[in-house]
């Protein structure tokens, strides 16, 4: 039924986002936007939004353009991070600063920022100007929690706190918004827009979480992007993490100083990096949490109505049991 579903809404975004700029000239700008958007993701901040004003009774076909919004936000976010990261692969396809260059890059980022609001101005929703500040004050989050991975990464100094509110502001706020949206356009009531709220939160954490755990576990072919650049950027990532507070702190440092060591192969870098993770029962740890936040958040929409509360209960499941 969520597999289905989950299609069904992911083929009317794609069959937009293929549409979207379509027709534009200045081939040196919309040429990188629609290659980044034909990128078939997951879709899944869209979908989410979609699936919660269908969750609250709304009527879905209202929900398209701001759903659209946030992809083409998210996508965005994307093309700059693969600067920042200087990865090479995103989706098993090159990333747009290599396969043009970064000024290209960072001007089909702006680009597609300006695209996400025009999209968001033409949902029909009585509650448009509210739709409008939730985008634009996830917008300053996300760039706060980019700015606090970066100041992680060049940092000694970090704890799972800090991860956590990281990743809240870099990774789940996105999914947050996308939730509060959904909720917004159905004229949901304002404890359905905050449950909302809190379910994508907490859902948003855990798929981090998963993504670190599957950066370290998983091949690049199967993940389709880049792997151990977080490895090499030393960026403080969940098992990153949980191994500093189960180590011994020399042997600890000493590990960090040889993953970083230009001297060895990357993939050499990933299986000692691997191998830690089990001996530590890093991924054990990460399973738990993953599941004590998703089942915090689902317990946070009782209040909804019981078949759409079903439905994202299967979508938690479905996202949370992904392999890449």
């Amino acid at each position: 039924m969520i597999e289905q579903k989950i299609a069904q809404f992911s083929e009317t975004i794609n069959d937009c986002l293929a549409m979207l700029a379509s027709d534009r000239d200045v081939p040196s700008l919309y040429e990188p936007i629609r290659y980044v958007l034909d990128g078939k993701g997951k879709r899944i901040r869209p979908v989410l939004l979609m699936l919660v004003c269908e969750a609250l009774n709304g009527q879905v076909k209202f929900a398209v353009q701001a759903a659209i919004a946030i992809e083409v936000f998210h996508n965005f976010t994307l093309v700059h991070d693969d600067i920042m990261d200087n990865d090479a692969i995103r989706r098993c396809r090159d990333t747009v600063h290599k396969r043009w260059d970064e000024s290209i890059a960072i001007l089909a980022g702006d680009g597609m920022m300006a695209l996400a609001y025009e999209e968001l101005l033409k949902t029909k929703s009585p509650h448009l100007e509210r739709l409008v500040r939730e985008m634009t004050r996830s917008v300053r989050i996300v760039c706060e929690g980019q700015a606090m991975d970066k100041n992680l990464e060049e940092s000694n100094h970090f704890s799972l706190s800090l991860y956590l509110e990281m990743v809240r502001r870099k990774t789940a706020e996105l999914i947050r918004v996308s939730s509060v949206c959904g909720a917004i356009i159905a004229d949901a009531d304002e404890l359905q827009i905050q449950s909302a709220a809190i379910y994508a939160e907490n859902i948003g954490v855990a798929f981090q979480i998963m993504d670190d755990l599957l950066e370290v576990r998983s091949d690049a072919n199967q993940m389709g992007k880049s792997l151990g650049s977080d490895l090499s950027a030393g960026k403080k990532t969940f098992p990153m993490i949980v191994l500093k507070n189960k180590m011994k702190k020399d042997e600890f440092e000493k590990i960090m100083r040889k993953n970083q060591s230009p001297e060895i192969a990357l993939s050499q870098r990933r299986d000692i990096f691997r191998n830690l993770c089990v001996q530590y029962d890093v991924f054990t740890d990460g399973e738990m949490l993953i599941q004590k936040l998703t089942d915090e958040g689902l317990g946070k929409i009782i209040n909804f109505p019981e078949a759409g509360r079903k439905i994202l209960m299967d979508f938690a499941t479905f996202v949370m049991e992904r392999k890449k």
